[in-house]
C-alpha cells in the first residue's frame, strides 16, 4: 500500500502540486478551517457531540468517494472510442498533462480526499470518543482538531463539486461525439441514396 501510495503521489500528485496549492478550493477551505478553528463556537450549538458530526461526515464521505469510484470505472470503460482518443490527444490551454489524464485524477484525487475524511473521521471518534461535546472554546487540541476537520470536509465538498462539473464536461463532450458521428453517419447514407438514384 505504501508503495503505491508512493507512487501516485510521485506520478500524479507532485506533477500538479502547483495546480492544486493555487486552486481557489484549496484556499477557501484553509480560510474555512480557520473561521471555524477560531470561532467554531459561535457557529455550532454547544450540544452538538462529536460522534453526530462524525457520523455525517463519514455518511457523506462514503457516499461521496463510492460515486466517485463509480465514475472512474465509467471513465476507464468507456465505449466510445473516438471520445476517449479524443481526450487522451488533447491538451487544454497551459496544461501539461492531456485531458484523460487530468479527468482520471480529479476522479482519484478527488477519491483519495475523501479516504482520508473518512479515515480521520474514524481517528476522531475512537480517540475523542463520540460522546462528548464539540466544545470548541475549549483547549487550543480543540481548536486545532476543528479547524483540521472543518478545512478537510470543505475541501472535499469543493472537490466533490468540481468532479461533478468534470463529469457534466465528459457527458457534452460525449453528446457531441455521438451527434457528429450521428451526421456523418446520415451524410454517408445520403450520399449512397443519391449516387443509387
Amino acid at each position: 500500500m505504501i508503495r503505491s501510495l508512493w507512487r501516485y503521489g510521485k506520478a500524479e500528485a507532485y506533477p500538479r502540486t502547483r495546480s492544486i496549492l493555487s486552486g481557489s478550493e484549496f484556499w477557501i477551505s484553509l480560510g474555512i478551517g480557520f473561521c471555524l478553528g477560531k470561532w467554531g463556537e459561535l457557529v455550532l450549538p454547544k450540544t452538538t457531540k462529536v460522534g453526530e458530526v462524525c457520523v455525517s461526515l463519514l455518511t457523506y464521505a462514503a457516499i461521496a468517494l463510492g460515486f466517485c469510484l463509480a465514475g472512474l470505472t465509467l471513465v476507464l470503460t468507456f465505449p466510445h472510442e473516438r471520445l476517449m482518443t479524443r481526450l487522451a490527444t488533447t491538451k487544454p490551454p497551459k496544461a501539461k498533462d492531456d485531458a484523460y489524464s487530468a479527468l482520471l485524477f480529479v476522479f482519484t484525487w478527488t477519491s483519495l480526499a475523501h479516504w482520508i475524511l473518512i479515515v480521520l473521521s474514524i481517528l476522531v471518534l475512537l480517540f475523542v470518543g463520540s460522546d462528548r461535546e464539540l466544545v470548541l472554546a475549549g483547549s487550543i487540541f480543540n481548536r486545532v482538531l476543528a479547524g483540521i476537520v472543518s478545512a478537510l470536509t470543505a475541501y472535499c465538498l469543493c472537490q466533490f463539486l468540481i468532479t461533478l462539473f468534470t463529469l457534466s464536461q465528459v457527458g457534452t463532450l460525449h453528446i457531441k461525439a455521438l451527434q457528429e458521428e450521428d451526421r456523418k453517419t446520415r451524410s454517408g447514407k445520403s450520399l449512397a441514396a443519391d449516387r443509387l438514384h
